[in-house]
């Protein structure tokens, strides 16, 4: 009783006197540097944006860079590929990446040297058997706003599902799981809360600090789920979730359901896995938690050079 009495009293006086005073920053600001974004895709040409960093204090602007050089290295073989610049920092190219691909971007940017990353398309995951495990019925209501006869899930607006993974031997997988409908109203992808209830896959953290701060970030769930397959190489494993967040007028008859299964390039699941993590301990002003260090693999300069490759496994509702 007597520490918590302790321990209130501290955090008041930290409170009350944080009102009255104002924390000057002597600490030295340095030079904006070169930012890179690259997220290459099996299924569209490569882009990146490029801008300026900017010091955490100042107002959240990122100034674009228009007049950088970028020239792409496939394979080994130099300036495969060229990028025009188009507008807000972005720049296009028409090379699209194949499975085992290896990318070097090398951009030269005016007063700041030269940028350098390098990535490797991953293969596309291998997933199949899907099944759903609640029980679900269909039940047909007068159309309104042209949807089509409603379908309800039952199991209090989630839907619980399973599928196989199946992780090549002696290969470092990294995964990003999505759950996402097709709405018959436009055919635009609507993306769902997914919740992996897996111990082999995530391992949970029983630490945690006196006030419960600290606790483990949850990557099972969410809008997309992250995990390395080192703990299942080489097995096929039975991953089980459910999908969040179904209500009555989501789904319809005739919906496409699917899960968006994706293979990542070690550094784009390393720059995802520290986005989350420095977002959930309350971002780069946190006082109450460890700045977290986003990750880079941008030599010359910060940012992401990083490679998916995906499949769609379509979760069976029925017609």
């Amino acid at each position: 009783m007597k520490k918590i009495i302790i321990l209130l009293a501290l955090t008041i006086l930290v409170l009350t006197s944080s009102c009255r005073k104002v924390v000057e920053f002597n600490g030295s600001q340095t030079d904006a540097l070169p930012v890179l974004i690259c997220q290459a895709t099996t299924d569209s040409p490569v882009a990146l944006r490029l801008s300026y960093s900017n010091f955490f204090l100042r107002e959240a602007n990122f100034p674009v860079i228009d007049n950088a050089t970028v020239r792409a290295d496939l394979n080994g073989t130099p300036n495969a590929a060229t990028f025009s610049y188009t507008e807000n920092g972005i720049y296009l190219s028409d090379l699209t990446l194949r499975p085992d691909d290896t990318l070097t971007l090398r951009v030269s940017v005016p007063d700041h040297g030269e940028l350098t990353a390098g990535c490797r398309m991953p293969a596309p995951p291998s997933a199949s058997d899907p099944s759903i495990l609640s029980n679900i019925t269909m039940d047909t209501f007068p159309s309104y706003n042209n949807y089509r006869d409603t379908l309800i899930t039952i199991s209090e607006y989630s839907l619980d599902f399973r599928f196989t993974l199946n992780d090549p031997v002696n290969v470092d997988n990294y995964y990003q799981l999505k759950a996402f409908f097709l709405d018959p109203t436009d055919n635009k992808k609507r993306y769902l809360s997914l919740n992996i209830n897996d111990d082999v896959l995530f391992e949970q953290d029983p630490t945690s600090d006196y006030f419960d701060l600290n606790m483990q970030v949850a990557y099972n769930r969410g809008s997309q789920v992250l995990f390395s397959g080192d703990r299942i190489n080489g097995l096929s494993h039975v991953i089980r979730g459910e999908i969040e967040g179904l209500s009555d007028p989501v789904l319809h008859r005739g919906t496409k359901l699917y899960l968006e299964v994706t293979s990542l390039s070690r550094d784009a699941y390393l720059y995802q896995v520290t986005l989350i993590n420095q977002r959930q301990n309350g971002g780069a002003l946190s006082i109450v938690n460890e700045p977290v260090q986003v990750h880079s693999n941008v030599n010359g300069g910060i940012g992401i050079l990083g490679a998916s490759s995906s499949m769609l496994v379509e979760i069976p509702l029925g017609q």
